[in-house]
This record gives C-alpha cells, sequence and structure tokens, in this order.
C-alpha cells in the first residue's frame, strides 16, 4: 500500500510539474511572419502538417539565405502564452544577423491571429481556470498525504483530481482548436493572396505548451487508477479490520 501511495503522490506532482511549466511557457500558439529582401517571387505555397518553415514550389527561403541571393531576410515570430505575449524579430542585414525579444501581459489591445484569436475575456477565463486546476492538484495532493489511511479522504482527493483533470483537458482541446482555426485562417484563399502581394511568408510552428500539458495529461490519467487502488485497499483494510474487532469482542 505505501509503494501505491508513492506512485500516485509522484505522479500527481509529476502532472503538477508539466502543467505548471505549461502556464508559465510562451508556446501556446507560435507564428512566424518571414519577410525577404528583395522580395522572393512566390510561385506557389503548399503547407507541411506541423512544419517549421512554409516550403515554396520554387526555392525556400533558407536556400535563398544560403546562397546569398537574399541580402537581408526579417522573421518575426509571436509566441502566445496563457497570460502573456512574446515578439521576437530576428533581422539579417549583409550576412549580419540580430534579434530582438520583447514580452508584454495580455491586454484587451493584444492580438495575436488576427480573427481567429481569444477575446481578452476568453483569455482571462483561461488563466483563471489554469490557475485553478493548479490549486486543485495541491489540494488532491494534500489530502492524499495528510489522509493516506483514510478512504473516504483518499476518494476526496480522488474527485478532487478528477474535476482538475476535466478542466485541463478542455483548456487543452480548446487551445488545440484555435491552432487549427488559425492554420485555416493563415491557408485561405484570401489570406494566401494577401501574403503573396506583400511577399511576406507565414506560417505556424508546433505548440509545445501544448505537448507539455498533454504529458502532464498523460500522467493525470495514471493517477487516477492509482487513487482507486489505494482507496480500495483501504477499504479492504479498515473492513477487515472492524471484523477482527467484532470476532475479538465476541470471543
Amino acid at each position: 500500500m505505501k509503494k501505491n501511495l508513492f506512485m500516485t503522490l509522484t505522479l500527481v506532482l509529476l502532472t503538477f510539474g508539466f502543467w505548471l511549466t505549461a502556464l508559465v511557457t510562451a508556446g501556446w500558439r507560435i507564428s512566424s511572419e518571414m519577410k525577404p529582401f528583395p522580395p522572393v517571387r512566390i510561385m506557389a505555397i503548399v503547407w507541411k502538417n506541423l512544419s517549421t518553415e512554409p516550403y515554396f514550389m520554387n526555392n525556400t527561403l533558407l536556400e535563398q539565405l544560403i546562397e546569398g541571393r537574399v541580402l537581408r531576410a526579417q522573421v518575426t515570430k509571436y509566441s502566445d502564452s496563457i497570460f502573456y505575449m512574446t515578439k521576437c524579430t530576428y533581422e539579417r542585414k549583409n550576412g549580419y544577423p540580430t534579434n530582438k525579444c520583447f514580452s508584454n501581459t495580455r491586454s484587451r489591445d493584444s492580438t495575436n491571429g488576427g480573427a481567429t484569436d481569444l477575446t481578452w475575456t476568453e483569455m482571462q477565463i483561461h488563466f483563471a481556470a489554469f490557475v485553478v486546476v493548479l490549486v486543485l492538484c495541491l489540494i488532491s495532493f494534500t489530502l492524499l498525504v495528510k489522509n493516506s489511511k483514510s478512504p473516504p479522504k483518499v476518494l476526496a482527493g480522488g474527485i478532487v483530481f478528477f474535476i482538475a483533470v476535466v478542466l485541463e483537458l478542455t483548456l487543452v482541446i480548446r487551445w488545440i482548436i484555435l491552432n487549427m482555426t488559425t492554420n485555416k485562417y493563415y491557408n485561405s484563399i484570401e489570406n494566401l493572396k494577401f501574403w503573396t502581394e506583400r511577399k511576406m511568408f507565414v506560417s505556424l510552428k508546433f505548440p509545445y505548451s501544448i505537448l507539455l500539458a498533454g504529458q502532464g495529461l498523460i500522467f493525470s490519467a495514471m493517477v487516477l487508477p492509482f487513487t482507486f487502488l489505494l482507496y480500495k485497499k483501504l477499504r479492504q483494510n479498515t473492513t477487515s479490520s472492524l471484523n477482527e474487532e467484532e470476532n475479538e469482542t465476541l470471543n
């Protein structure tokens, strides 16, 4: 039973760690805008799944940079966190790169994704929900540690943790849908024409914060059966103890 409790608490801590890391990292949605100078003529654009850069039917921008046909290129990367945004601008002039980054907290006027972006109210709800998830994890951990021999308290800890899992899963699914919607928005015929006219290349990068949160969900899925087994063994031990006391009383 001690081994079961140890595994349960370890998995809860791992889950909490991955979810906390996902909250503070700016990798829930990452978009990149590239603008070469002089402008490169775009024949056609084909977007690769989970690709970090778009692919061009004639020549890729990176190939042209290596061959020296593009003397200057500017890449702007926008990274979304739950409660702040990061903007990094990479610019190459005659072979000399410069990199500038700055972060700012979410406001009513901040946006990244145009028509597909979340509203300021939605972002506040997401942040509050994420904080609630982490608090529920800590409550569950406390119940399991302090009441490891009490079946009702262990069951309560499991229920609290299950609520946290449902909330986190809802947030992850919402951000996956947001990334898919943004990708569809960028790849619409109207927007491809817009980027082409401005000689800009736009793409989405892999949202690593969603991966971190997903890893936490995997650990959380392991917590639930361990908690149930712990509760079941405690009930059996409690029942056995009561039966022994009754037999002793009768004797």
